[in-house]
Formats: C-alpha cells, structure tokens, sequence
C-alpha cells in the first residue's frame, strides 16, 4: 500500500475564487477559470517571471494538478486577503491593475477588497461557500471530486 502524500498548506483557492466574481465564469465547470479544478500549468514566460517578480501567475495548487502529484489529503487554508496588500503605495491610481496584473485575484476581487464595507469574516464565510459549492460533486468537464472532511479523527 502506497503511503498517503498531505499538503498540510495550501490556497488552492485564492485565484478561482477570484475569478468567481465574474458572472461569465462557472465555479462548477473544470476548464473555467473560477473552478478548483482547473489546471494552469506554468508557461515559459510565467516561469520567467516568478523567478523576477517572485510571483506566480499561474495556479499552484488546483485540484487537478494536487491529484497529478499524488496528494491524497489537501488541507487547504481558507484566506482573507488583507487590505493592506491590495493598497500600494506606489501608483496606488493603479493599483486595482498592477495588483490584479501580479496576483492573478481578478479587479473585482481586488476592488471587493478595497472597498469600505469588506468584511474579513464575511469574506473567509464566502470563500467556505466556494470551496464547498463541489464538495461531492464532479464539475462538468471534470473527472474527479473531493470530500470536505468532516471529522479528523
């Protein structure tokens, strides 16, 4: 019997979840931007440039790839993005583009955040909801799913 592989810290969904604040992308179809499950792996160029900038415009740790990797349990850390991140000081006129432009969070995402009545429990509430939306269930498109664990022990 093969020995299980966990990845004890992972935000698997901070860029989908972004992307889901557009109405044109499906949380529940695997080759949407807003799903869990879609893969995007690294190109030449976004290679290039994690290694200048020092970060990803791709996703790291979509459901798909976890799988391909052979992770069996994925504790994925739920994450309130702070304001502070999407308020730079430098060209904060714009902002709401470079941060998009480095993050890959979408402008909606980064102007929800800045706006004056963003909620940080709110907010983490809304991303358990987006994580749950395909607890059980397979996307379309897609052919796996994933369980929410209940129980620990």
């Amino acid at each position: 019997m093969a020995f299980p592989i966990i990845d004890f810290h992972l935000h698997s969904t901070l860029k989908p979840y972004g992307q889901s604040f557009y109405s044109n992308e499906n949380t529940k179809d695997a080759s949407s931007e807003a799903c869990i499950w879609r893969s995007d792996p690294p190109s030449v160029g976004d290679e290039a440039f994690e290694n200048i900038l020092g970060f990803p415009p791709y996703t790291q740790s979509d459901f798909g790839t976890l799988m391909k990797g052979g992770v069996n349990v994925a504790v994925v850390s739920l994450y309130p993005i702070e304001k502070g991140f999407v308020l730079p000081t430098l060209l904060p006129e714009l902002s709401r583009y470079t941060v998009n432009w480095i993050s890959m969070f979408g402008r909606k995402r980064v102007d929800d955040i800045k706006g004056q009545n963003f909620s940080y429990f709110k907010d983490l509430n809304k991303e358990y909801d987006f994580l749950k939306s395909l607890h059980q269930a397979f996307p379309a498109n897609g052919k796996s799913k994933y369980n929410i664990v209940k129980k620990w022990c």
